[in-house]
């Protein structure tokens, strides 16, 4: 589990570290102290309903009906009035399936949008349909923001219309858990447990006998109707006034050491190594998105590079390998030549290093 969210926060740039960790499933609470160990975390919050989640979450959402029709047209002022027309048939469609679900017509929203594209390209972007100057100014500010050009002699094409039909979900109600007056939560058990290389007597608590401030120093247990909370040695429980329960590392790690700034952090370089990388990598998907040719939308034939002011080598996107041997001779040739009057958005092109 600790190698799943390794994955998609380390390789994303982000440091398990700077984060809660929430548990769920009816045996997630009995990880996730370790769990939180092995990633450097300090805090993990459990709900009240963490055993069933999933199952709350589904009671709770949105009724959601998404009808969709290609036009492909140009877009001029003209062809706004067809795609009204158009849309407001899915729209009837959409309210009638909500109706369908027996959903009253007083809360349904409905959004309308139009997906834009330049002729020529296959990188389609939805916006509000409304009348033809907001549209453009809508796509251009979009198109500018993803991609970091507009090309404003091109026309727009209209590709699909699309329209949304939500009714919110029961709403989310926790009522306030009272706090204890006086005493303690007294244990309804005690267990043997086995963790952190040695055995524990660990004394069992059950969750609907806690109230709001108690704390509970680990190793102990909380059990309930759908779920088990281990709280591990150098752990501490607390539940709060909306029956979540908080746990919080109270105790240094054992295998916790000071940092050593004159030496190299495994886990830091790993973190820049892949902020590094996904800038390459997300160099390659606006060149794919934006490309005409062939040989870079379907054959992928690019590469993309982060280099040093120096023209060093810094991270390469798995693109065509083929490209890098001459790449660092190009950048650096760039930096001598041109390195002194080059400024932030400026490009180069050039066939000869």
């Amino acid at each position: 589990m600790a190698h799943a969210i390794r994955q998609i926060t380390v390789q994303r740039g982000r440091n398990p570290a700077d984060f809660v960790l929430t548990s769920f499933g009816g045996a997630g609470g009995q990880h996730a102290c370790l769990v939180a160990d092995e990633l450097g975390m300090d805090r993990i919050f459990i709900h009240p309903l963490a055993g069933v989640l999933s199952a709350y979450g589904m009671g709770l959402a949105d009724f959601l009906i998404l009808r969709e029709q290609a036009v492909e047209i140009t877009l001029t002022p003209d062809a706004v009035d067809e795609l009204q027309s158009v849309a407001s048939m899915l729209e009837s469609s959409a309210v009638a399936a909500l109706w369908a679900q027996d959903v009253a017509a007083a809360l349904i929203q409905t959004k309308q949008f139009v997906h834009l594209r330049y002729s020529g390209t296959d990188a389609p972007l939805p916006v509000t349909l409304a009348d033809y100057t907001a549209m453009v100014a809508e796509f251009e500010a979009a198109h500018q923001r993803l991609f970091g050009f507009i090309t404003a002699e091109k026309s727009i094409i209209a590709e699909t219309v699309a329209v949304e039909a939500m009714a919110p979900g029961d709403a989310v109600g926790e009522a306030a858990l009272g706090a204890r007056t006086e005493g303690v939560c007294d244990p309804v058990d005690d267990v043997q447990i086995f963790t952190a290389g040695a055995a524990h007597t660990a004394p069992v608590f059950e969750r609907t006998t806690l109230l709001a401030g108690d704390k509970l120093t680990g190793p102990a247990m909380i059990r309930e109707a759908n779920a088990t909370t281990i709280i591990e040695p150098g752990w501490q429980a607390e539940v709060t006034a909306q029956n979540h329960v908080i746990l919080r590392r109270i105790a240094p790690r054992d295998n916790a050491v000071v940092q050593d700034i004159s030496r190299a952090d495994p886990v830091l370089l790993e973190l820049f190594n892949n902020l590094f990388m996904a800038i390459a990598e997300q160099c390659g998907s606006v060149l794919r998105n934006t490309a005409q040719s062939v040989n870079i939308k379907e054959r992928l034939d690019f590469s993309c590079a982060l280099f040093d002011a120096a023209g060093g080598l810094i991270a390469n996107a798995p693109h065509v390998p083929v490209h890098l041997g001459a790449m660092g001779e190009s950048v650096r040739a760039v930096i001598r030549s041109r390195g002194g009057s080059l400024k932030p958005g400026d490009a180069v092109a050039l066939n000869n290093p």
